[in-house]
């Protein structure tokens, strides 16, 4: 078979592979406050990997307006407490955030609950940094995000959760 005239394979394994290496070069960056945008960026990526090893069937349109409402109105408070040269770059990382929960939400199983722990994570996070320090914010990220890249990592093994709502 020839993968070039059908685009990519979809491999879910490799994908997650390589998404974790990037967050594991994201959470190195981000260690040393100057390399924050690297460190954005490599996740950004990981996100844009884990969307593909999630794939887009079944679609689910449906939840996309309650993921809308919900990170809409934190991103616009987010937005009045950035500095401009992260706008960009934050706004890339919240749209390709809020498509993997989206597709993770959509392929039910551990990527369900791994995407919105995923989530949960950097909210805390960019609230923490961005607009008000949180008590004990360091402790939840990374419970969250450590349970987040596990069940993600095992999503990769199950397959997608037929849906017939």
């Amino acid at each position: 078979m020839d993968t070039r005239k059908e685009g990519l394979p979809r491999n879910p394994h490799f994908a997650v592979q390589v998404a974790l290496l990037f967050s594991a070069c994201g959470d190195v960056f981000l260690i040393w406050p100057e390399a924050f945008p690297y460190g954005v960026a490599a996740f950004t990526k990981a996100q844009l990997l884990y969307i593909w090893a999630f794939g887009l069937r079944p679609l689910q349109l449906g939840l996309l307006l309650p993921i809308v409402l919900a990170s809409l109105p934190f991103y616009c408070l987010l937005l009045l407490h950035l500095s401009s040269d992260m706008v960009l770059l934050l706004t890339a990382y919240t749209l390709a955030l809020a498509t993997m929960l989206w597709r993770g939400l959509a392929r039910g199983g551990s990527a369900r609950w791994g995407a919105q722990l995923f989530t949960i994570s950097d909210t805390v996070l960019a609230c923490n940094a961005f607009i008000q320090p949180l008590p004990h914010a360091r402790l939840v990220v990374m419970a969250t995000y450590y349970a987040a890249q596990f069940l993600i990592s095992l999503s990769a093994f199950q397959s997608p959760r037929l849906k017939t709502n």
